[in-house]
């Protein structure tokens, strides 16, 4: 039986291995015959474009800048005169609107007055005095006539260089006093121009010189925003002085009427832009006031644009090309030969009239015309939000 058994094992071995030929051949007929037979192509897909479909139209809008609102007038108050501070009104802190003839800081004013009685003596003496040389004048010259001298009298003899060195001691008498009673007036120290006061910097019992800052004022009749604008900017509006604009507030809810004031004929030292100046008067008088020092917008009037298209900012490819779809769903592209830009959107004038055409809102980098597109109209609330 052992010999039985160990002869068996070669012939099973055997049959294993033209079972596995078999398979083997079988599996490269059947990949022979698969690889034979023809393939499908894949399909091709068209891409999507989200488009708006606008037609040219006279078109004009707002144009939003930026700028500083400040008060038309901001001085520093200094002592003209010296001395000791002895009254500084409760107005004069911070934040208190006044008058131009409210008295805010006062200066002992002593020895001013003092100066002012001085200047007055003199005056009173300089003035007898020329009483005195008009007197003494007269009755030289009626000693002369009496005299009867053939020769004509000289100036001396009729006193006539004292009478002019009188009269010179009256004037200058009497500007001695007038600037000894300015300068009892300027130790009552006012705004020049109602103002807010933003800032005190002197106290009660301070020793001040001339030129020692008191005060800190901002008038209140006009704010000024300074809009400095690019090339581009000043190419899209039509700015002209006196025209209505309106200025909003940081959080874009308040809102003050403004006009034009000015159009700078330089560039800004710090900016190097040429700038548009907007007024709003009485900037204090709304309810929500316009403080100074506010950062606002301003909206300037755009040109007016005949034959126009309105069109999302994203619209314009950073190569400054509009890409619509043609009438074959086809990619085409135009340079506009006019553009305004207004922040978030822009009026494009084509350079020829092109009539109803379907715009690309976010055309991509990497599109080329006479690509085929399927275009899907963009709903105007998500524009800036998708892509096409």
């Amino acid at each position: 039986m052992r010999l039985l058994t160990r002869a068996r094992l070669p012939l099973l071995a055997l049959l294993l291995l033209g079972l596995s030929i078999v398979y083997a051949n079988g599996s490269l007929s059947s990949a022979e015959s698969t690889s034979n037979q023809p393939q499908a192509a894949p399909l091709a897909v068209i891409p999507e474009a989200r488009v708006m479909t606008l037609r040219p139209a006279a078109q004009s809008g707002s144009l939003t800048a930026f700028g500083q609102a400040r008060a038309r007038f901001e001085v520093t108050l200094a002592a003209q005169v010296s001395g000791r501070v002895i009254t500084v009104a409760t107005e004069a802190d911070s934040g208190f609107q006044v008058s131009d003839e409210q008295v805010l800081v006062e200066v002992e004013d002593v020895p001013y007055r003092m100066a002012v009685a001085d200047a007055e003596r003199a005056l009173a003496d300089a003035e007898l005095a020329l009483l005195q040389e008009q007197r003494l004048a007269e009755r030289a010259r009626a000693e002369w006539r009496t005299a009867d001298f053939a020769d004509e009298p000289s100036d001396l003899a009729f006193r006539v260089p004292q009478l002019k060195a009188a009269n010179a001691a009256i004037r200058s008498a009497t500007t001695a006093l007038e600037n000894a009673q300015n300068n009892l007036r300027l130790t009552r120290i006012a705004a020049p121009f109602p103002a807010i006061v933003v800032q005190r910097l002197v106290s009660p019992g301070d020793i001040v010189q001339q030129g020692t800052p008191l005060l800190r004022v901002a008038s209140v009749d006009r704010a000024e925003v300074r809009v400095p604008l690019s090339a581009q900017q000043w190419q899209s509006i039509q700015p002209r002085a006196g025209a209505s604009v309106t200025v909003f507030g940081p959080d874009s809810v308040q809102r003050w009427p403004g006009y034009v004031l000015r159009l700078e004929q330089h560039m800004g030292g710090d900016d190097r832009q040429r700038a548009v100046v907007v007024a709003v008067d009485d900037p204090l008088g709304s309810e929500a006031p316009l403080l100074s020092g506010a950062f606002v917008s301003v909206q300037l009037p755009t040109k007016v644009l005949a034959d126009a298209y309105r069109l999302p900012a994203t619209a314009l490819s950073a190569e400054g090309l509009l890409w619509c779809v043609d009438e074959n769903s086809r990619l085409a592209a135009f340079r506009p030969a006019t553009t305004v830009n207004l922040n978030d959107e822009i009026l494009a004038v084509p350079p020829e009239p092109l009539g109803e055409v379907a715009f690309l809102v976010r055309p991509l980098a990497n599109l080329t015309v006479g690509s085929e597109v399927r275009s899907v109209e963009a709903n105007p609330l998500l524009i800036g939000t998708r892509s096409p």
